[in-house]
């Protein structure tokens, strides 16, 4: 208690070192959760809306990047510059090599059994007998009103029950305005990517879109689909216009701040006929996914299959990098903060070395001294800690839009999680506690003659 005394009472004397030791621990506080907040937000996004899906194999090309939101590539494109996807060298899956591989000649109703598309053998044998369904899925971004929006492809049909495939896929989802499923003339598998669509052949119900409610509310979708009216969209060749259709919620990772259009339709625009982004399959027997994924990539070695354990471990692998390169950006704000807090605690120590050895004169030993010198360093550091998470809270938000504008992106991605807090507040603490270090190392080895004759 007397330590505690001792310490408050220094802090108050020395008003402009403590306010500069704890602006230094702001900016620290401060910097590591405004950043990350991005990779903590980002995660946790993906996480959910991966664990979402119904999905028990991804099937991407080799070396595509497993972001549910698309490639890096497809983020980050103008179609007012360059179109990145129009070659897609890397992520994309041709259904022509696929086609090709495996010598098949006939791919009909992938939406129904993907065992159509792997023919039985000469002896009557299912090469991969345990697949359900499949679906290919497209992704790529263009500009809506003067935003870029993540538009996904992907089939619009139903399967053989008669339950919308969008459903079978992607789980949780509601209908907030307008009528889903829509009726389409569009086949549903992957065989008709292969059938060249221009944008000029597709007839008007196939010029349709349905929107996230988020990125829904951000373009005012709402008023043009009571209106029954048309947005435009900018393309290479000429301006298109879509008719929105429904607004649907997820309520889980970024899915309620993409669009989502027939498979063909998204191909037309897009002019990669024959390519998908990813391929989603089902399996019928859980048990059997890893025994399915080693079949398939028994037949195509050139393609990459993953469970949704793994896809989400890569996902979190890029996760990962991220956290790492923001923390090592917050590094530099930490050290700052450290420093300025032992300088402080350092220059405190040596002015009042007089009066730790009148107190230990007196008979406080040791201990009592450290004590008061931590629990000053610790008061400066909490305080200050809890000012930087109100100040990263904030710069989160302007961090989150410098983000969506340099990234070209349409969903936010800053999330301030209850673990990110407690981090933060753990910072506080140990910048504190190495503050203090040094200080009560020199007063433990300081003799009470020599404090006692001690002269600044």
């Amino acid at each position: 208690m007397i330590a505690f005394s001792l310490a408050k009472k220094n802090i108050i004397r020395k008003q402009e070192r403590s306010l500069l030791t704890i602006i230094g621990v702001i900016l620290a506080v401060g910097s590591f959760v405004a950043l990350l907040s991005i990779a903590e937000g980002l995660n946790n996004k993906l996480t959910s809306e991966i664990v979402s899906r119904n999905v028990d194999i991804y099937v991407t090309a080799s070396g595509a990047v497993s972001l549910p939101t698309g490639s890096i590539g497809a983020l980050g494109s103008d179609d007012e510059e360059v179109e990145i996807e129009q070659s897609l060298p890397k992520d994309a899956i041709s259904i022509e090599t696929v086609k090709n591989k495996t010598d098949i000649h006939k791919l009909k109703r992938i939406r129904g059994n993907f065992i159509d598309f792997l023919n039985p053998d000469a002896d009557g044998n299912q090469k991969v007998p345990y697949i359900k369904h499949a679906i290919g899925i497209t992704r790529f971004q263009k500009k809506i009103r003067g935003r870029n929006v993540v538009f996904w492809g992907l089939p619009f049909g139903t399967s053989d029950d008669g339950t919308p495939l969008f459903n079978l896929y992607l789980q949780g989802m509601k209908v907030q305005a307008g009528v889903f499923p829509i009726e389409t003339k569009q086949y549903d598998d992957i065989y008709s990517c292969l059938e060249k669509k221009e944008l000029s052949s597709l007839s008007e119900e196939e010029k349709v879109f349905i929107s996230g409610y988020k990125i829904a509310e951000e373009l005012n979708l709402k008023e043009v689909l009571d209106k029954n009216d048309k947005i435009e969209m900018k393309t290479s060749s000429s301006d298109f216009k879509l008719k929105p259709e429904a607004i649907i919620s997820f309520n889980s990772g970024f899915q309620d701040y993409f669009c989502y259009m027939p498979i063909q339709t998204a191909l037309a625009i897009n002019g990669t006929t024959g390519k998908v982004k990813e391929i989603w399959i089902q399996v019928e027997n859980k048990d059997k996914i890893k025994e399915t994924k080693r079949l398939l990539h028994y037949y195509f070695p050139n393609l990459e299959f993953k469970t949704a354990e793994e896809y989400l471990g890569t996902s979190g692998e890029i996760v990962k990098y991220a956290w790492f390169m923001e923390f090592a950006i917050a590094l530099i704000g930490i050290l700052i903060a450290t420093t300025a807090s032992m300088n402080t605690m350092l220059m405190s120590t040596f002015e009042r070395i007089r009066e730790f050895g009148a107190l230990r004169a007196i008979g406080a030993n040791r201990s009592v001294i450290a004590s008061m010198i931590l629990i000053e360093s610790l008061i400066l550091s909490i305080i200050g800690g809890i000012a930087g998470i109100i100040v990263g809270i904030i710069g989160s938000t302007f961090l989150d839009d410098a983000v969506k504008i340099l990234f070209r992106v349409s969903f936010p991605m800053a999330n301030i999680t209850p673990t990110l807090i407690i981090y933060a507040l753990l910072l506080s603490v140990f910048i504190g506690v190495v503050g203090a270090l040094i200080p009560i190392i020199i007063v433990y080895r300081l003799e009470i003659i020599r404090a006692l004759k001690w002269d600044m």
